[in-house]
Order: structure tokens, then sequence, then C-alpha cells
């Protein structure tokens, strides 16, 4: 069997955001990701809505508030 430095378990939203993470924290690591499906996102990432919240339901200044408005901004960013 191959070496491999990472090994990332399911091809979704998180598994592919942790592999690109990886490679660009570690570039000359070996990184293997593996996925049940026969391609990636094809299961739960599927029923995902493809909301991006603002976070307005939230308190004004809270971390939830926060920390929704920043992922938001960044999914934006990176799509």
């Amino acid at each position: 069997m191959e070496h491999l430095d990472i090994i990332i378990i399911g091809g979704g939203v998180i598994g592919l955001a942790s592999a690109w993470e990886c490679k660009k924290k570690y570039p000359h690591r070996t990184i293997a990701l593996l996925e049940k499906e026969k391609r990636c996102g094809e299961a739960q990432s599927t029923r995902n809505s493809g909301v991006l919240h603002s976070g307005y339901p939230y308190r004004p200044g809270s971390k939830k508030a926060l920390d929704c408005a920043h992922g938001n901004e960044a999914m934006r960013a990176f799509a």
C-alpha cells in the first residue's frame, strides 16, 4: 500500500474543504479522500438548501451572529 500522510473520510462539503485546506497548508504531503458514493458531494451535502444565512435572527454582536456573517462572507469569496 502507498504511504499516505493524511486520509480524509467523506467527500462532502466538509471533507472537500478539509482536503483543500490540508493541501494549501501541507503542499508536499500526500492526501487521500475516501468517498463511498460514485462522486463527491452526492450524499448529505446534496440535502443542503444552498442558502447563505445572514445571521439576522441572532442577537446583534453575538458570537452566533458574527460567525454566521463571517461564514457568509467567506463562502461568497470562496465560491
